[in-house]
């Protein structure tokens, strides 16, 4: 399976059509056909591509000072109700406000998805991110970002000769590089496809990075995050912890083993088996999916034999053939050397720093 050129797209965002064919692309891709479309996930796009802020324009950042606090409920709600003007509708809702370097942090619900924004403490502007600018030497990967693979296939002592000829196989069953290089059939034009665990995508309706089932059951925040037709889709919140995929898959289970016991399950509409079938799809550079894996590593190591839980992929590659490439190497091990897969893993996705995000990818 030779390397490709990742292919270079720059996003102009000079001109205000551009902008707006953007965020049709994102809403056509993010919300299949017959769900409800979100156009506040359109509407926050372009208030960031724009440089919006609460009140008035971006420009009165520079050189700014400022005001006086005016507390974080009155922040919160301040979001909260811009957001909703943006969206014409009432799909916002705040769950928590908390004080974090000089800024507050804004946990909110809009359609079913958690998500976070910052906000100044006067409640001027919204900030969608903020990077640090220093980085503790072990500050893990709670940020969803990755180790380089070669240092992990060492580390899980890996057959690298098994693990080419493997990945050289699944690119000719599964039509990898054909369908790279095949630009007409990419996913919105944008996206190549990614055919590995096809099958197991259309079955269950996947859409984006991370998606979770248990035996069969697509778990969604929302009844319109639920793919519709004859899917089998529960309604639940499942954190995106080890805590909380533990106590969704606690719940699958005919008789819970012992470490079960003491676990607060989570309330699922699910079919009970003796042993659970659980398939988490991501994409192998999502930050979103990595902090998946991230919570979901623990909860692997604990049951063990007691469920079945695979590491899938998403139909589409948002990462270009860097993350086609890993994704095929990861599938590849879990095949091969399943003993070592989670040695590999937790050395590439690293550990949780305890912090969590709800977005996804796709």
């Amino acid at each position: 399976m030779s390397r490709r050129d990742n292919k270079d797209y720059e996003y102009d965002d000079s001109d205000e059509g551009n902008v707006q064919d953007e965020i049709k692309r994102y809403n056509d891709r993010l919300f299949k056909k017959g769900k409800k479309k979100l156009y506040i996930a359109g509407a926050i796009l372009l208030a960031f591509i724009a440089g919006f802020m609460i009140n008035g324009s971006m420009s009165g950042m520079t050189g700014m000072v400022v005001a006086d606090d005016i507390g974080a409920d009155a922040v919160g709600d301040k979001v909260i109700g811009f957001l909703n003007e943006m969206a014409e509708e009432d799909v916002a809702s705040l769950i928590s406000v908390t004080k974090e370097s000089g800024l507050y942090l804004i946990a909110l619900d809009y359609g079913g998805q958690e998500m976070s924004v910052y906000a100044t403490m006067d409640g001027e502007f919204v900030i969608p991110q903020v990077i640090a600018l220093e980085i503790p030497e072990d500050s893990g990967n709670g940020g969803g970002e990755t180790t380089d693979s070669a240092s992990c296939l060492n580390e899980a002592n890996i057959d690298t000769s098994q693990l080419d000829s493997c990945m050289d196989a699944a690119d000719a069953e599964f039509s990898i590089t054909a369908n790279y290089e095949d630009e007409d059939s990419w996913l919105s034009g944008y996206y190549p496809l990614y055919d590995v665990d096809k099958e197991l995508n259309e079955l269950y309706g996947v859409g984006g990075s991370p998606t979770l089932v248990i035996n069969g059951v697509y778990i969604a925040p929302t009844e319109d995050y639920c793919p519709g037709g004859d899917i089998t889709c529960a309604v639940a919140s499942v954190s995106r912890t080890a805590e909380g995929y533990l106590g969704a898959i606690c719940n699958a289970f005919t008789e819970q083993p012992t470490e079960c016991q003491g676990i607060e399950t989570i309330s699922i509409d699910l079919p009970k088996t003796d042993k659970p079938t659980i398939d988490l799809f991501v994409m192998s550079y999502c930050p979103y999916g990595v902090q998946a894996e991230q919570a979901m590593l623990p909860v692997m190591e604990l049951l063990g034999d007691e469920a079945d839980i695979n590491i899938r992929f998403v139909y589409y590659a948002m990462h270009d053939w860097t993350e086609i490439e890993e994704n095929t190497r990861q599938y590849c091990i879990q095949k091969e050397e399943p003993d070592k897969y989670i040695d590999y893993l937790s050395c590439f996705v690293g550990e949780s720093s305890g912090t969590t995000s709800t977005g996804s990818c796709g």
